[in-house]
């Protein structure tokens, strides 16, 4: 796969060679996903040359009463050096205290106006506001279960990402050994009909469009730095590649090695009295969106074709269109009057899956997708497994990999989590028990 920039200006333009690449086994997949990544990044850095910001920063503080004060002095300072006259130079001090006094005052003003707003909201509030004014920000320290807290930035990443993502381990290497489980028979498997008559109808040049123009231009892009607005500018000149490969990882039941690589924030949880443990942090992967998009037209399959016939349970009102929040509220006090205004009773239990998608075991993802009839396990466990994770504090780096779980704000893993979670709300449901899910939070009511 071979792109050459053909413009210089602000957006990346891309031609294609029209060499055709066929791509019989894994590692040409891999070295075609690789060479691809390349491309894109290698033009996009070519043709968008980074400028250093001239935009002026704005004190909070600052105002039009002191842009005019600021003047006085000044001009007073230059009659004062022209003329050396003694008294210009006392009317230029007396000035000059002047704006002095009235910058302390208005930064003193400013400070307490900023302390107010900041004691009048919640805990976690005040401390979101109080790092939104310095990104980098960052807890030096957590406790650890022993009770002690960590020393060092490498032993705080560390803590943080064996907390939030079990089975996760330091500079590990699962992809390359989950690799060698994948078939790389000579044939491949696009000479498979049935795989690759399924790969067509999930991926077709226009849904790849659709996928590709449903995310945000500027989205927080993965560890390979490709943002969305890069595919969408070249999409007419790259669209047969992205589309040849798409249908191979779908054919083949294999995802790239460069697209399971993900970077981890970890986002304070609102809501808590503290942040000093690992588990008041959530943790965000930022997965490649060459990814992305595939995982949206494997989202969108499931739907249209499995769902449709089998679909959810009917209480389930998360990542479901036409379903909310509200929606899932409304159900749970409609429930509830109903039959206290009977004159009967209501006993209820709420229910909420720490860490829900970290915590999803590969088994259950593969079991409830089989219950679904979903063709698409072998790609499907894959792509969520063997996955390489990065975080970065300042100067310090942690790597690792983790062998399951879906990753948190992964494109596909409401809709796994969705599948796994929908067994136990049937089962209540036929047992007559009146049940309202969302996500992962489950209201259990007995009325009586």
């Amino acid at each position: 796969m071979n792109l050459e920039i053909i413009n210089r200006g602000n957006k990346p333009t891309f031609m294609n060679v029209r060499r055709r690449e066929e791509i019989h086994t894994i590692e040409e997949l891999n070295t075609a996903a690789e060479s691809l990544q390349r491309a894109i990044t290698e033009a996009y850095e070519a043709t968008c040359k980074l400028v250093r910001g001239r935009g002026k920063y704005e004190v909070p503080w600052w105002n039009n009463g002191l842009e005019k004060l600021k003047k006085t002095p000044k001009a007073l300072l230059k009659k004062a050096v022209k003329s050396n006259d003694n008294r210009k130079w006392i009317a230029w001090r007396s000035k000059q205290k002047v704006y002095r006094h009235a910058v302390r005052k208005a930064q003193t003003e400013s400070w307490r106006e900023y302390c107010r707003s900041v004691e009048a909201g919640k805990e976690a509030t005040r401390l979101n506001k109080i790092l939104a004014h310095n990104p980098e920000a960052w807890l030096g320290a957590v406790k650890l279960p022993t009770g002690k807290y960590t020393e060092s930035d490498e032993e705080t990443l560390a803590h943080l990402m064996e907390s939030n993502f079990p089975g996760f381990i330091i500079a590990g290497d699962t992809c390359e050994t989950a690799d060698e489980q994948v078939e790389t028979g000579g044939e491949g498997p696009r000479h498979n009909s049935g795989c690759r008559e399924l790969a067509n109808l999930i991926v077709s040049p226009a849904k790849l469009r659709w996928a590709i123009s449903s995310f945000d231009s500027y989205k927080s892009p993965g560890e390979d730095g490709i943002l969305p607005i890069l595919i969408k500018e070249g999409v007419d000149t790259i669209i047969e590649p992205l589309v040849r490969f798409r249908r191979a990882s779908i054919a083949a039941g294999y995802t790239p090695k460069c697209w399971r690589t993900a970077k981890v924030v970890f986002i304070p949880k609102k809501g808590k009295g503290s942040y000093n443990t690992a588990k008041d942090f959530r943790p965000i992967c930022l997965t490649s969106f060459m990814l992305k998009t595939l995982e949206r037209l494997v989202d969108r399959y499931i739907k249209e074709y499995i769902l449709k016939d089998n679909p959810l349970c009917n209480e389930q009102h998360a990542y479901r269109e036409e379903r909310s929040i509200e929606s899932a509220l409304h159900g749970a006090v409609s429930l509830i009057e109903e039959h206290i205004k009977g004159g009967g009773y209501a006993v209820g239990d709420f229910l909420d899956t720490e860490g829900a998608f970290n915590n999803t075991a590969t088994d259950s993802i593969c079991k409830a997708a089989k219950d679904k009839g979903i063709p698409l396990i072998k790609w499907i466990m894959n792509m969520i497994s063997n996955r390489k994770l990065t975080v970065t504090r300042g100067n310090t780096t942690a790597k690792g990999s983790v062998n399951n779980r879906c990753p948190q704000r992964g494109v596909l893993s409401p809709t796994l989590w969705g599948m796994v979670i929908d067994g136990a709300l049937w089962m209540l449901t036929n047992l007559g028990v009146a049940t309202v899910g969302y996500a992962d939070d489950i209201l259990v009511t007995s009325i009586t």
